[in-house]
């Protein structure tokens, strides 16, 4: 991967990430501030008391699949350098057992031989499609994060929108 290439990719997560904790915290501010002088009044219905009720559910929802989220995903990128780096290894081990002769790893100091290489690289082999499969089922739960967190907060938006034009329909 090239300079430019990593270097997108970092912009690209610390925007990612900037975003997630900007909604997360929208959220947050927003319940706390309906939920601090909430009273519960009259019966649950149609009326604006009921539907703040419904919009602080829709924040909360919001608030913690927004953490979820977060915390799944820097889990993901753990999970994610760790696949590399194994990759990265097996490479290594693949181009030893190709080329032959010992060979030295330059970042653990470990001296390589053919046959070592052929077992280490067999393994890693064996053992990287899980954990690519484990990578891709993890995407996909933080993508279902990311999807409840930003409907419930937009349907928190326009539950408080609503319950605040009640009165007019009603008058």
């Amino acid at each position: 991967m090239s300079e430019r290439s990593v270097e997108i990719a970092k912009q690209s997560i610390s925007g990612s990430n900037k975003y997630d904790y900007f909604v997360v915290g929208i959220g947050a501010a927003t319940f706390g501030y309906f939920a601090k002088d909430y009273e519960a009044v009259g019966e649950f219905g149609i009326n604006e008391n009921s539907l703040v009720v419904i919009s602080l559910f829709l924040l909360a929802i919001s608030v913690v699949s927004g953490l979820k989220k977060i915390e799944r995903h820097n889990k993901f990128l753990e999970k994610n350098g760790k696949y590399l780096d194994l990759a990265e290894h097996l490479a290594g081990y693949s181009r030893n057992v190709i080329e032959g002769g010992v060979a030295i790893n330059e970042e653990s100091g470990e001296v390589l031989n053919p046959s070592d290489s052929a077992l280490k690289a067999a393994a890693l082999k064996r053992w990287l499609p899980s954990l690519k499969l484990e990578l891709e089922r993890s995407g996909n739960i933080i993508g279902w994060y990311s999807i409840f967190r930003d409907y419930s907060l937009f349907l928190a938006y326009c539950t408080l929108v609503f319950s605040k034009l009640l009165p007019f329909f009603y008058s």
